[in-house]
């Protein structure tokens, strides 16, 4: 298993080569501070932090969550049951803005932010990372990611301030945020802050010991 966690570290900093590590204007997924080992921040289960990471930053009223869902682009979201844990704001509707794909179709839509008519923000949440990352970490062999968008009204989210939700969402879904504060400061997600949902560690461990079961059933008939 400690073989296993360090391969996928290193395929997950591969995929980080020329991405630059964003320190100001950041709307992190995860842990505060971020767990610091993989990129992206893998979230454990299906609830989640988002942090307003910018000291001094000013308030974002109402923050954009952004859900990108391997070989899903269904119209209804395969998203549900998303509810606040801790933190204020009311929840509105989501609503399918995009689909990536490689090439990207339109043109616009070459990241997350560019498939929800997002401006202002950066642009390393796009096909490549997000196939490399679902491949190394999951498994997941993504043709594309069906982008679905959701705001939360009201969530005042100042600086150095969280917001804890919960919810059900397909393994391999990547979670960005976005926000304007008063000034027309833009706050967004780079890929190294990006959320990932995993499986909880209970489930991985169930994996692990089916397959080394089916491993000793396949050397016992080999015998």
């Amino acid at each position: 298993m400690r073989l296993r966690g360090v391969v996928i570290v290193l395929a997950a900093f591969a995929l980080l080569i020329g991405i630059p590590a964003y320190a100001d204007s950041t709307i992190q997924m995860g842990a505060d501070p971020s767990n610091g080992t993989t990129h992206p921040v893998q979230l454990d289960g299906e609830d989640f932090t988002v942090l307003q990471n910018s000291n001094g930053a000013g308030t974002i009223t109402n923050l954009i969550l952004l859900f990108s869902v391997p070989n899903v682009n269904t119209a209804s979201s395969p998203i549900t049951g998303l509810t606040i844990i801790n933190g204020s704001g009311t929840i509105g509707s989501f609503s399918l803005v995009g689909t990536l794909t490689n090439p990207a179709s339109p043109a616009a839509c070459d990241d997350v932010y560019g498939c929800a008519s997002l401006t202002g923000a950066n642009n390393s949440n796009n096909f490549t990372n997000f196939t490399g990352a679902d491949q190394s970490i999951l498994g997941i062999t993504a043709t594309s990611f069906g982008v679905y968008e959701v705001t939360i009204f009201n969530a005042n989210l100042c600086a150095k301030c969280t917001i804890e939700l919960g919810g059900d969402m397909p393994l391999g879904t990547f979670i960005d945020g976005y926000g304007v504060d008063a000034n027309g400061k833009v706050y967004s997600t780079p890929f190294t802050l990006t959320g990932l949902n995993v499986p909880e560690p209970g489930s991985l461990s169930l994996l692990a010991a089916g397959l080394f079961a089916v491993g000793g059933i396949f050397r016992r008939r080999s015998k």
